[in-house]
């Protein structure tokens, strides 16, 4: 229904002064008539397309009933908010449609709450285009530790999503970058930088604390990469280990064998993102064992009685010309300590076992020879000593183990992500002290649309320039979104 009143003379009402750079400007008045704004600079009248455009529907004055979603309801085709649809509706109480304009609530529809997240954002098909650039959430609030972590997102097919550009917040108000489309979706995002703290006795540095960079919706897997990823880029962890990732696996694997390092650990936790389990304490896969080289070794025993050669046969496995036979020149009252610092010359002059062996430096009655790399223990290694043309000598035909061969075991700790990054966010369908508008109570929360100042300068208003315009308004007091509007022109003037 329209009322309408023959316009009088409107006289210029001041809009603000040019500054030489501005072109847009507040024209202070939403819902304009089509065609009746005059716009002055310093009283001379522009020709409105060539010199300037109104946004005739422009929401300068933010008002909530001409934001696009404020004509939709939650139940409606082309709305998911989070998710509600899910939820047990409440039968004792009246909850509120977040996105429907003034009273809209039903015992069979609304639960009390929501979790809107980035699995189950909340989605707008507006079923055409619709420019946007403000969105509002009102009454309740935002969880502030997430408040700068609101994505905005746009797409043309509901199935790729682009983040609005020029995000900007001022309390629960976003601005970005005007964008037409007609899918829109809106989420608390998780994303963040995970904490990881890898600790290790060996690790110069230790404990290292990361921070790990992560996306809304990265899996268990993605973080993990992520993960493996921060700490290749740390030269004192890859010093000591490898560092690798399977599946949700992360895992350090040192470089060498060693002995099991007790303290070592990868914890990882949330840090300014959302959504992962803590792990404080990652598994040691594997125990590390330090590497043992094969030590052998024979007691001399006797008295030379006849001169002559001792007869010494080495023995090793991957030792070049094994078995080797040495004659091992002695003579006649040569005390077992004589013999065995002689044996230990002639060994030294083969350099088959010299290559392969360490000799030991005299040590009494002792020959003893150690493996110069360590290695699984070689049952076949052995040190025998036998009277050959002299006499005297006990035989020794087999030598005593000092210690058994080992390669040894590199360690291996692994740290299990679980969980996605993702923040779950509670949108509450109750509130108390309903806000009012025109005498009515509205429980409105959420609102996407489009505000602009109304007025656009094709060049600059010159700076200290006057702009004043006049127009006939539009007064919403019934709107298209499940109000009715009533029109009648308005005289606007200064003084």
């Amino acid at each position: 229904m329209m009322l309408s009143k023959a316009p009088s003379t409107a006289y210029p009402i001041v809009i603000g002064e040019g500054d030489g750079e501005t072109q847009e400007f507040n024209i202070k008045a939403p819902l304009i008539q089509t065609g009746t704004a005059r716009v002055y600079i310093d009283g001379e009248e522009l020709t409105e397309g060539t010199d300037f455009a109104v946004e005739y529907e422009n929401n300068c004055g933010d008002w909530y009933e001409n934001y696009h979603t404020a004509a939709l309801s939650c139940t409606d085709a082309g709305v998911t908010f989070g998710d509600l649809a899910s939820k047990t509706p409440s039968s004792s109480y009246d909850y509120r449609d977040p996105l429907a304009w003034w009273n809209c609530y039903d015992r069979s529809l609304y639960p009390a709450s929501c979790t809107v997240n980035d699995v189950n954002p909340i989605i707008i098909d507006f079923g055409t285009e619709k420019s946007c650039n403000t969105l509002k959430i009102d009454i309740l609030t935002v969880p502030s530790a997430r408040l700068d972590s609101l994505k905005i997102q746009y797409s043309s097919n509901g199935v790729d999503w682009t983040d609005a550009s020029g995000l900007s917040r001022t309390g629960q108000v976003w601005k970005f970058t005007e964008t037409s489309a007609r899918y829109w979706r809106v989420f608390l995002s998780g994303e963040g930088n995970a904490t990881v703290v890898v600790t290790s006795s060996s690790i110069t540095g230790s404990p290292i604390t990361l921070s790990v960079p992560v996306a809304s919706s990265d899996t268990a897997s993605i973080v993990a990469d992520k993960i493996k990823a921060a700490i290749e880029n740390n030269a004192n962890i890859t010093a000591v280990y490898d560092v690798s990732a399977s599946g949700a696996d992360v895992i350090l694997t040192a470089k060498a064998p060693a002995a099991n390092v007790s303290n070592l650990n990868i914890a990882i936790s949330n840090g300014t993102c959302a959504g992962l389990t803590t792990v404080s304490t990652s598994t040691n896969t594997t125990a590390g064992v330090a590497p043992v080289k094969q030590q052998e070794n024979i007691y001399v025993t006797g008295t030379i009685g006849t001169a002559g050669n001792a007869t010494v046969v080495v023995t090793a496995a991957g030792m070049a010309n094994s078995p080797i036979t040495l004659s091992v020149p002695v003579s006649s009252g040569d005390s077992a300590t004589t013999v065995a610092s002689k044996v230990n010359a002639v060994l030294a002059q083969n350099s088959d076992i010299t290559d392969f062996f360490t000799i030991s430096p005299d040590n009494g009655r002792y020959v003893r020879l150690t493996a110069k790399a360590a290695a699984d223990n070689d049952p076949t290694m052995n040190i025998s000593i036998a009277n050959g043309t002299c006499t005297g000598l006990t035989a020794i035909t087999t030598s005593t183990v000092d210690a058994a061969g080992n390669v040894g075991t590199r360690q291996v700790e692994t740290a299990t992500v679980s969980g996605s990054i993702s923040y779950n966010w509670t949108y509450n369908l109750y509130y108390q002290n309903l806000p009012t508008r025109d005498g009515q109570s509205y429980g409105s929360t959420f609102f996407l649309g489009k505000t602009v100042p109304g007025l656009k300068f094709t060049t600059p208003p010159p700076a200290g320039a006057s702009i004043t315009a006049s127009f006939a308004l539009e007064y919403p007091f019934k709107t298209s979104n499940n109000l009715l509007r009533f029109t009648y022109s308005v005289q606007l003037q200064r003084g």
